[in-house]
């Protein structure tokens, strides 16, 4: 029944995994590491034995049940000025749809006296181990999960329960057989074997890596403000059977970068930077997510033409700054969070 209520509440695939260790995941995280190729990312490398482990999160949990979120959105035309390209899971706050629909099971669970915790862009648990365990799809050669008859355009979350769910008992067989598309495709040479991705050559992770832009791929970098969808958009499953979403006026493909290059600390990119960052750390609580999400979100796309502060508060009074903008604070004098 729970799972109808997280279909009904926007999610376009739902599967229960049993609460049991994912052997095989944190088999790959540690094994991984030990090579290296995770960089310098943590997310669910911080700790495999946490974030592989359901009950480590409820201890008497007996099913994960896991959502997912199609991000496919069609493409618009390049912009007639310059602009870099978004990768399209960021397009917009995808998550926060995702958990609409996990939500929806939580309740509807708790409701019925079960307990219930969601887990979403968290390093707390693999959400593509709970997925493949769920029976929802299989591991592509660019160690994306592709869901059955659907790709991989899709983020991830899951609802952990004490409640005595039916598991899924079979997983989905290999559909990639000889392709190798994404490997090709990959500008950097990532994909270092089949499922296993070099994180330190990925551009995707180097975008939100600390630090200046390795000088090495910038060539490859090309025309990306943020993320890599390379190895999908050539991935037949992906482009053929992907569930599009409508367009929506809150997504956001392409950034101008002569703005940007312009103002310089502030505008457009110091925005969306903000937004993800939040988004995508690792270290924050949902709770604490949720609020600078909040903050952040309406600001996305402003641009600050001629201010150079850096005081940051919350949006109050929408005072307009001494260079046109409205800011976050009551005095013009003390300017908006996204300079600086």
């Amino acid at each position: 029944m729970c799972l109808r209520w997280g279909e009904s509440g926007g999610l376009d695939q739902v599967g229960v995994a049993p609460a049991d260790i994912f052997l095989q995941a944190r088999a790959a995280l540690i094994e991984r590491k030990s090579r290296g190729l995770h960089d310098t990312m943590e997310f669910t490398y911080r700790n495999p034995e946490r974030s592989t482990d359901p009950r480590m999160a409820l201890p008497d949990a007996k099913a994960v049940i896991v959502g997912a979120y199609s991000y496919s959105q069609s493409l618009t035309q390049a912009p007639s000025t310059p602009s870099s390209r978004i990768a399209r899971y960021a397009q917009r706050d995808y998550y926060a749809e995702l958990e609409l629909g996990l939500n929806a099971m939580r309740d509807k669970l708790r409701d019925e006296g079960w307990k219930a915790v969601v887990f979403a862009d968290d390093n707390s648990l693999v959400d593509r181990g709970a997925a493949h365990l769920a029976g929802l799809g299989w591991f592509g050669k660019n160690a994306n999960l592709l869901l059955k008859g659907h790709g991989s355009f899709f983020v991830l979350g899951s609802v952990v329960t004490n409640a005595p769910l039916r598991a899924s008992t079979t997983q989905v067989d290999d559909g990639c057989g000889a392709c190798k598309r994404c490997v090709d495709a990959c500008p950097t040479g990532a994909i270092v074997e089949n499922g296993v991705v070099d994180a330190a050559k990925c551009l995707a992770w180097l975008i939100q890596k600390p630090g200046v832009f390795d000088r090495q791929y910038r060539v490859a970098l090309a025309d990306r403000i943020y993320g890599c969808d390379d190895c999908q958009e050539v991935c037949p499953p992906t482009q053929r059977l992907s569930i599009t979403k409508k367009q929506n006026a809150e997504v956001r493909q392409w950034v101008p970068i002569i703005a940007i290059a312009q103002h310089g600390r502030c505008c457009a990119l110091k925005q969306f930077q903000t937004l993800v960052h939040h988004r995508s750390r690792p270290d924050m609580g949902e709770a604490q997510r949720s609020h600078q999400l909040g903050q952040h979100r309406g600001w996305l796309g402003s641009r600050c033409p001629k201010c150079t502060c850096s005081v940051s508060q919350p949006p109050t009074t929408g005072v307009a700054c001494t260079c046109g903008l409205v800011c976050r604070t009551t005095k013009p004098s003390t300017p908006h969070q996204f300079c600086g």
